[in-house]
């Protein structure tokens, strides 16, 4: 209960504060994620900056991206796999041609795949349909276009890419995986790292830390950057 009440005040912009704390200054005001991307994003040259960005549903829910490419006209690829999502996301950005819109996901082979949802809730979308145990019995299967990220990249003549933006309920390791470091080395990967295993989790930082990424954990994400 105390976790739902914390996260629902968080929601609206607030942030609980222990009382405690407060004669220790030091310990309140922690940087947080927004912080470092608006410090970021008021450096880059929009004219020379390529975003992608895997499952980003209707381009405003919960989405760390948005602000920015809306405010500096950014150019780059907003992926979302659910078709009536993507209506939405199509209307998010109808007045910014520089982004691109793809309804396709992201997995190991080009063609179709079965994506698991939940009745009532868009943003829960997933190949791995064990991630939905807890909504078992509004659990619905959906078949969907999939491209691998080589076959995306080919297909949009995908330059480079800046910021990578990764949301795909637990699959995110999977897909960073599939990621060319050698053609590409974004200087940021934001991605969800909440329903990684523990196992995941440590082999996912240890594979960002090899390409030589410095990361720091916000809310649901993890924030690697090589700037």
């Amino acid at each position: 209960m105390k976790t739902l009440i914390k996260n629902l005040i968080e929601k609206t912009g607030y942030t609980l504060v222990d009382l405690r704390k407060l004669k220790q200054p030091q310990n309140l005001l922690p940087l947080k994620r927004s912080h470092f991307l608006d410090l970021y994003f008021s450096k880059v040259n929009p004219r020379d900056f390529f975003f992608v960005q895997i499952g980003a549903h209707d381009g405003k829910h919960h989405d760390p991206l948005y602000p920015y490419v809306t405010k500096y006209n950014l150019r780059g690829l907003a992926l979302e796999p659910q078709r009536d999502v993507f209506a939405e996301l199509q209307n998010t950005y109808k007045e910014y041609p520089n982004v691109t819109r793809v309804n396709v996901a992201i997995g190991e082979k080009t063609g179709r795949q079965t994506l698991f949802t939940v009745t009532g809730d868009t943003s829960l979308a997933t190949f791995n349909r064990s991630v939905l145990a807890p909504y078992d019995g509004r659990i619905q299967e959906t078949m969907i276009e999939v491209m691998t990220f080589n076959d995306l990249a080919e297909q949009y003549k995908i330059p480079k890419i800046d910021f990578l933006q990764i949301d795909c309920e637990g699959y995110d390791f999977e897909i960073l995986k599939m990621v060319d470091f050698k053609r590409f080395s974004p200087q940021i990967i934001n991605f969800e790292s909440v329903l990684l295993s523990d196992t995941d989790r440590r082999a996912c930082e240890e594979l960002i830390t090899s390409l030589g990424y410095k990361f720091f954990r916000h809310g649901l994400d993890t924030c690697a950057y090589k700037i």
